[in-house]
């Protein structure tokens, strides 16, 4: 259960660490001003901020499906005892962390793999917990 949990705020720590990075990217390209303004006039951020954009958007996604499950797991199965859970989580995070690093790259066969493979998590243990619940 803890490596489950632990993980799971690693992922949160992951969105907060891309969130805090958008406003230092657009200081680099535009500029402290712009920063600080009410964005009214728009200017052009910078691919890199539009990629780190897209994925801060993607982690707040992916964190709205793993999550819940992530909690109706620790309701359902009280001891979280299955022998996959940890190595769950793992893949999940590190599918993350492969994303964030080759969408910032622009590599898009790759983005979509660690895509796929974070998706593939989630699925898994989605299965796993409803497999808990009687039939």
């Amino acid at each position: 259960m803890d490596s489950l949990i632990s993980i799971s705020l690693w992922n949160v720590v992951l969105l907060g660490v891309l969130l805090l990075l958008q406003p230092l990217v657009r200081d680099i390209k535009v500029g402290f001003k712009y920063t600080i303004s009410n964005f009214d006039n728009r200017v052009d951020e910078g691919v890199f901020a539009r990629r780190l954009a897209m994925v801060r958007s993607n982690q707040i996604e992916a964190l709205a499906l793993w999550v819940p499950i992530v909690l109706v797991a620790a309701i359902v199965m009280s001891d979280l005892a299955h022998p996959h859970l940890g190595t769950i989580a793992m893949v999940f995070l590190i599918a993350r962390l492969a994303y964030v690093a080759v969408s910032l790259a622009g590599i898009p066969l790759a983005r979509s793999g660690a895509w796929t493979v974070g998706f593939g998590a989630w699925a898994y243990l989605t299965w796993i917990v409803l497999s808990t619940f009687p039939s």
